[in-house]
């Protein structure tokens, strides 16, 4: 079997892991979210489960779609195909991806939602601030944050990796929307967590209408 979580933003998958555990003694991570992430989270409960959920991420086949706010404006479509490497110096909230071709091939997907600000056409540094969603062929620790800012669009607030700070974003603007996989009986597993209302709350505060999933 297989339980859902809403990961909220500051906890870690680990700590949602655990209180799990003590109505499912024997339900394991075989993903994570960073800790700033929040969104959808899988967690099997059986050793069967496991098994074909890992198996599936190994080989690529789990469809995962994220809603991210970046800076600037992407074009509608793109793709970064971007080797990545982690530098582990001092663990935990240390962790930084970075570019290496000698790096574990590393792929995200992409599609623009809506733009917002600047001069409203797709660039680099214009300004302005665009949502999009994001589908990591890949998982990678931090890939997708490294990949925008890779391509010239890097997250709101994320100044780790170049973001800027926005007095409306009260956090990392990066949630977990949607994931699409098979069960062990060979249906359809698919789980949903709806963006969470302070994410609802700063991309309102754009004053930009329209639907955003």
């Amino acid at each position: 079997g297989y339980v859902v979580l809403e990961k909220p933003p500051g906890m870690r998958t680990e700590d949602a892991l655990q209180w799990l555990q003590k109505s499912h003694p024997d339900a394991e991570l075989v993903s994570r979210l960073d800790k700033q992430t929040s969104g959808c989270l899988v967690v099997p409960t059986t050793a069967a489960s496991a098994n074909a959920l890992t198996r599936q991420f190994a080989e690529g086949t789990v469809h995962k779609t994220y809603l991210a706010l970046v800076c600037g404006h992407p074009e509608d479509v793109g793709r970064v195909d971007a080797p990545l490497s982690l530098s582990q110096v001092g663990g935990g909230s240390r962790y930084r991806a970075y570019v290496d071709k000698q790096g574990k091939r590393s792929v995200t997907s992409y599609e623009t939602v809506w733009r917002h600000g600047g001069n409203g056409s797709a660039g680099r540094g214009d300004g302005g601030i665009a949502l999009v969603r994001a589908f990591p062929e890949t998982g990678r620790t931090h890939q997708i944050r490294c990949h925008f800012a890779h391509a010239g669009f890097p997250l709101v607030g994320d100044t780790k990796y170049g973001g800027l700070s926005m007095a409306w974003c009260p956090r990392l603007p990066l949630h977990c929307l949607q994931i699409q996989a098979v069960d062990v009986q060979g249906g359809v597993l698919e789980a949903f967590a709806p963006l969470p209302d302070d994410l609802v709350t700063a991309i309102e505060s754009l004053q930009v209408g329209g639907k955003i999933c």
